[in-house]
Order: C-alpha cells, then structure tokens, then sequence
C-alpha cells in the first residue's frame, strides 16, 4: 500500500520539484526513532509527513497517527511540518466523530481510501503546500 501511494504521489508532484522519501527513520527526543511513510520536501516550504494505515479504529492506531503528529510538529515545529494519515480502511463512525476530532488536534489532515475525505484531496492540498 505504501509503495502504491508513493508511486502516485511521484506521479502527481513530479513537476513541482519536491523530494519524495520513503520509510525514512527520523530520530527525535535524544534517540526515539519516529519512521513515517512517506517525506516529502521542498527548499523553502514545510516538510509534509505522511503516515499509512490499513486499518483505523480505537486503540492502537489511533495512538499511533497521534504521537507521529505531536512529535514531528513539536521537533520541526507548527509552521515547519505538516502531517497527514491515510487510511485504507475505517472503523471510525462516519460523521461527528469525537475521536477524529480529537486526531485531527495533533495531523493537519486524516484521508481515507473507503470514504471522504478521499486520497485525491489530499492530493490537491499538497500540490497547493508546493506549487
């Protein structure tokens, strides 16, 4: 799934001049290593973070998307870093969900494959960061 992903996203940005990583170990706090899915960077424009879930609901997964958001926001700070997860499949309720209002505190962005906010409008925010 992360390959497919970085594969499209290759596709989609190839003409904005942005390096695209994958997988890469970030080390934060004195050695706690952090490894999002996908980095993509620009000279002069945040750094976008992504993380890839196949599967989202309670417990673990949501702990997981955000402890990536709170420490790379707070290591390359608000304005510096922007962070999304994507999500192939949803456990969450759909509409008016406490616990994505409580996610989207610590990413600038949760997208799904299975239900809005799809991957394509991820798509079109990050072109907007570079373009």
């Amino acid at each position: 799934l992360e390959d497919c992903i970085y594969n499209l996203l290759q596709d989609e940005l190839r003409n904005l001049g942005v390096r695209l990583g994958l997988r890469k170990r970030i080390e934060i706090l004195g050695g706690i290593g952090i490894v999002p899915d996908i980095i993509i960077s620009k000279e002069g424009k945040p750094t976008t973070f992504i993380a890839i879930k196949t599967w989202i609901g309670s417990g673990d997964s949501v702990r997981d998307i955000m402890m990536i958001g709170h420490f790379l926001k707070r290591e390359f700070g608000e304005r510096y870093a922007k962070v999304y997860a994507i999500v192939l499949i949803s456990a969450l309720p759909r509409r008016g969900s406490r616990l994505s209002e409580e996610i989207k505190k610590y990413i600038d962005g949760l997208y799904f494959i299975d239900q809005e906010p799809y991957i394509d409008d991820l798509i079109r925010e990050i072109k907007s960061i570079y373009s």
